[in-house]
This record gives structure tokens, C-alpha cells and sequence, in this order.
């Protein structure tokens, strides 16, 4: 009895390693996901920014062309003030280098704010640029040792799961069998001593009855509060001797 108590504990603590080694292989493709997803943002953002700048650029281009235009046509009309011959056209031309000069005033304004944006806009491409080529030679060495860690971690599983079966031959089946069914429909510890009078799974009290049948028969008993594996311990044991 003793003997299949301990083989009991044993392939419960094989199972317990097991849910542990499979939880952290579980995590492992969150992880990948989750960095390839950095990259992704970093590789949109940059994007977006690049976008911006060719847009800031091409609108520069097309200011300066429309700038040229109107100097041209602020020279034509300062031209045409020496040779107006009466006050009303003198008036209306000069009311032309009016609108020329407000209009190129404001597309030189417009300009310089572009001139400013495409600066900053290019310092952030480039520092983007430069963080994307740091994170993915990063990321890809993580995704390397991630990889690599989830192969290992699939060896160690194989290796439990062997380590598991030959102990599992071992155990009368009258026991295994019933781990195993309270294992799936409980997970976790489902192997518990009796200290006291109590279930160490549950912390209940067992019935008076229930528990003197146990220190009579020194048997592994179902928790009648729990439904866990139950087993008196040593100190219990020594208490009935």
C-alpha cells in the first residue's frame, strides 16, 4: 500500500511538471505573435511617415512651381506700370502687383512651414528607419531562442511522457485508472494526505466513520467532500500503530 501511495505521488508530481512545461511551451507562440506584431507597427508607422513626407514634398514642388508662376506675373505687371497712359490703369495694374505680392508672400509662408514639416518629418523616418533595422535583428534573435526553446521544451515533454507511462505500468489499476479520471475532471493535485482527521486537498473535516474505516483499513480512499485520492499520512499511520 505504501509502495502505491508513493508511485500514486510520483506520477501525480510527473503530471503536475508536465502542465507546468506545457503551459510555458503554450505562452511561446503568444510571444512570436507578439513581436512580429511589433514589427508590423514599427513597418506601418514608418510607412505613414514616409507617406507623409513624399506628400510634403510633392506639395513643396508644386508651391515653388506656383511661386516662379507668380513672380513671373509680378514682373509682368510692374512692367506694365511704365506704360499705363491713363490713372485708372495705373490703378488697376498696380492693384495686380498688390495681388501678386500678398499671394507670394503667403505661398513663401507656406513654403517655410513645409520646409520645417519635411525636416522633422525626416528625422523621424530615419530614426524610425533605424529602430526598425535594431528591432528586427533583435526580434529575430528572440524568435530564434524561442524556437529553439520550444524544441527543448518538446524533448522534455517527450521525455516525461515516457518517464510517465513506465511508472503508470507500475500502479496497481485499480489506482490509475482512477487518478486518471479525477486527474481530467479536476486537473491540478488531485493525490492528498489526511492530517488530523482532514483532507489536505479540500481542508473539510471527514466523517468520523469515514475516516476510522481509514485507520482501520490503511487503504487510499475518494474524498467523500473533494472526490481527490486520499491517503493517511506517516504521522496518522503511527498514531493507528
Amino acid at each position: 500500500m505504501k509502495e502505491d501511495i508513493q508511485q500514486l505521488i510520483n506520477l501525480q508530481e510527473i503530471d503536475l511538471e508536465l502542465e507546468t512545461i506545457r503551459r510555458e511551451r503554450d505562452q511561446i507562440p503568444t510571444k512570436i505573435a507578439s513581436l512580429n506584431r511589433e514589427l508590423q507597427d514599427l513597418e506601418t508607422e514608418l510607412a505613414s511617415e514616409k507617406e507623409r513626407l513624399d506628400e510634403d514634398e510633392k506639395e513643396k514642388k508644386l508651391k515653388e512651381t506656383e511661386l516662379r508662376d507668380e513672380e513671373e506675373k509680378l514682373k509682368k505687371s510692374r512692367d506694365k506700370l511704365n506704360a499705363v497712359k491713363t490713372n485708372k490703369e495705373y490703378k488697376a495694374v498696380l492693384k495686380e502687383v498688390e495681388d501678386h505680392n500678398k499671394q507670394n508672400s503667403l505661398l513663401e509662408e507656406r513654403i517655410l512651414v513645409l520646409m520645417d514639416q519635411l525636416d522633422s518629418l525626416r528625422n523621424t523616418v530615419n530614426g524610425l528607419e533605424s529602430r526598425l533595422v535594431e528591432r528586427r535583428a533583435e526580434i529575430g534573435t528572440e524568435v530564434e531562442g524561442l524556437t529553439k526553446k520550444t524544441e527543448e521544451i518538446d524533448k522534455s515533454i517527450e521525455s516525461k511522457q515516457d518517464e510517465r507511462e513506465k511508472l503508470l505500468a507500475k500502479i496497481d489499476p485499480k489506482y490509475s485508472e482512477n487518478y486518471n479520471r479525477l486527474s481530467k475532471r479536476l486537473g491540478g493535485t488531485v493525490v492528498v494526505g489526511v492530517s488530523r482527521g482532514i483532507c489536505t486537498g479540500c481542508y473539510m473535516n471527514l466523517p468520523p466513520q469515514f475516516f476510522n474505516e481509514m485507520l482501520r483499513d490503511l487503504d487510499i480512499k475518494v474524498c467523500p467532500n473533494c472526490s481527490r485520492l486520499i491517503f493517511l499520512k506517516e504521522d496518522e499511520a503511527v498514531k493507528k500503530a
